[in-house]
């Protein structure tokens, strides 16, 4: 059985500020609900955001809060890089709080995530990080990480 590649992106303020990271959760959330429980989720690409050139596939995604209050799991269906092209993109949209061409522009990592659910906090913490330190999973996308690979306890 091949390994399953989860990872773990916190959710922060947008656009200055004026868009709280619960509201990006929300909006994500939301979204999804309104959409067969699909929405693309996407971040730019920076190196402490960007998927490790060594993995081909993720399987699951998690977005959470900072404080793990409140999180999503989804399953990825497909990733990439703007501007290449998402699969079945007339399927996986954007909340309307963002604006895709833009985000294409400025060449964001995109991920069509389907069967997007809220979890509880004890089903978060049931992951622990992949790299050799022994933090807990909150503590681990503290400070400038803000996205990590987990495993299954």
């Amino acid at each position: 059985m091949a390994e399953v590649t989860t990872i773990v992106y916190r959710l922060g303020s947008q656009y200055d500020e004026k868009m709280s990271a619960i509201s990006v959760f929300d909006a994500h959330l939301f979204h999804a609900k309104c959409h067969g429980d699909k929405v693309l989720f996407t971040v730019l690409t920076q190196n402490n955001t960007k998927v490790g050139k060594k993995v081909e596939k993720i399987d699951n995604i998690i977005l959470t809060l900072k404080d793990g209050s409140k999180s999503l799991f989804a399953e990825v269906d497909a990733h990439g890089v703007f501007p290449e092209k998402v699969k079945d993109g007339y399927i996986y949209t954007l909340p309307s709080q963002w604006d895709v061409f833009n985000e294409i522009e400025q060449g964001y990592t995109w991920f069509a995530l389907k069967g997007v659910r809220e979890i509880s906090e004890e089903e978060l913490n049931s992951y622990k990080s992949t790299n050799e330190r022994e933090y807990p999973l909150l503590q681990s996308i503290s400070g400038a990480s803000c996205r990590i690979y987990v495993t299954e306890k």
